[in-house]
């Protein structure tokens, strides 16, 4: 930890953190496999469907992406995907270098900005929209539109949420926030049973979905994890991966299209 505290402070005072700094601050994180995909690739991904005993294993060292770890309630999920991303913040267009949550807090609650977004489809080999519609509503029962909730910090802030997207269809969610002092996370978990085409594949609260953003002065470690138990149908398995991996890399790359606008 004080050679973390360290390495910020370097980044803030000489504005340039090098891959080595990098690697080693990720070395005393994860697995030796995963520090070099992100140094090479910028990203690492770990899906486990129905294999006993099998736990995360891309977790930041960070207080919200631990919760995000035990943001799953009851037995462990069946299935669960991970992504590890590593984003070097372009200084010409970041301005001074340094942390700056309250920016990323912002982004991450500005949910109404995901309609639109879309995705690669592996399946269909095509673009495809992600999310028809994406926002705030007062309640459930009321769906009445309100605006993002983007003043002050983002902790403690929860909201229902109304999105419809191409895959499960049109259902709330219940959303929540968090932020520290480095790091801004989201939480999602469904409110409404959800089917996949007329099929009812996963019950209320057993889709949960963080995003932890986490902001290490010349870097960002983008952390997210999907947790849920949907019915095991022979041949689905692929389909419901394949949507959630490409899920996550629609809204991560959504989430660093709006940082390089700011």
């Amino acid at each position: 930890m004080k050679r973390f505290c360290a390495v910020l402070v370097c980044a803030c005072i000489a504005g340039t953190v090098f891959a080595t700094d990098i690697q080693d601050f990720l070395s005393r994180q994860l697995p030796p496999a995963a520090v070099s995909g992100l140094i090479a690739q910028g990203t690492v991904q770990n899906t486990v469907y129905r294999k006993k005993g099998e736990i995360p294993s891309l977790v930041p060292a960070s207080t919200l992406a631990r919760e995000a770890v035990a943001f799953w309630k009851g037995d462990e999920a069946p299935f669960f995907i991970e992504t590890l991303y590593l984003y070097k913040k372009n200084p010409l267009k970041q301005g001074a270098p340094g942390i700056d949550t309250d920016r990323i807090s912002v982004i991450l609650r500005s949910l109404s900005k995901l309609e639109g977004l879309e995705y690669y489809s592996p399946s269909r080999k095509k673009m495809r929209t992600l999310y028809e519609k994406s926002y705030i509503i007062e309640s459930v029962d009321s769906k009445k539109r309100l605006p993002d909730p983007l003043a002050g910090s983002a902790d403690g802030v929860t909201a229902m949420v109304l999105q419809k997207d191409l895959t499960f269809g049109e259902y709330a969610y219940r959303y929540s926030w968090r932020q520290t002092v480095d790091s801004v996370a989201f939480f999602s978990v469904n409110i409404d049973a959800m089917s996949y085409s007329f099929l009812k594949l996963i019950q209320p609260e057993k889709l949960r979905v963080s995003l932890i953003v986490q902001d290490l002065g010349d870097w960002l470690l983008v952390y997210n994890l999907t947790k849920a138990d949907f019915t095991a149908i022979p041949g689905i398995e692929g389909k419901i991966t394949s949507s959630f991996s490409a899920r996550a890399e629609a809204v991560y790359k959504w989430f660093i299209t709006e940082y390089e606008k700011q």
